[in-house]
């Protein structure tokens, strides 16, 4: 989980945060 929180942030700083979110959506929903 922190390891989640530090590339979380991460993409953050970057402007990314957007993109990040729909993979992590992404990744949820094949594995849900």
């Amino acid at each position: 989980m922190a390891l989640g929180r530090r590339a979380i942030g991460v993409e953050l700083e970057s402007g990314r945060f957007e993109q990040t979110v729909r993979e992590v959506q992404n990744v949820v929903s094949q594995n849900g």
